[in-house]
């Protein structure tokens, strides 16, 4: 199953980690990557993303920002926000948005739990 999959984070060593997990878990996908939301969204214009995982804490616009902006675009896009930032607050708004949250740190065991709610996984 080919998936396009865009990784947003601010942290270079957090982005890296989250592709280097979703690249092992999922070999054929291709793999986008931002360091913001504003990259984010360009990236978007020139892509066919299916499934996006983002930060929340972001210089500019946060993840839900994003993700509304996302979904706006994508209405079918299948979204997940990694993040330290798992508060309740954070938590209600993304599950109103149909958004999985899941917290940080970066972990295979994590990336493949999001991978999975995600339906990027076989």
């Amino acid at each position: 199953m080919l998936q396009n999959i865009l990784i947003v984070d601010d942290s270079k060593a957090s982005r890296m980690m989250t592709i280097g997990f979703v690249r092992a878990l999922c070999p054929t996908a291709e793999v986008t990557e931002a360091s913001d939301g504003a990259e984010a969204l360009l990236l978007d214009e020139a892509s066919s993303l299916d499934v996006a995982i983002l930060d929340m804490n972001m210089p500019g616009a946060d993840g839900l920002q994003i993700a509304k902006e996302l979904r706006q675009r994508h209405p079918h896009m299948r979204i997940c926000l990694l993040t330290a930032n798992a508060q309740e607050r954070v938590r209600t708004r993304a599950g109103l948005m149909g958004i999985h949250v899941l917290r940080k740190p970066v972990t295979r065991e994590v990336v493949r739990e999001a991978l999975q709610r995600l339906g990027a996984m076989a």
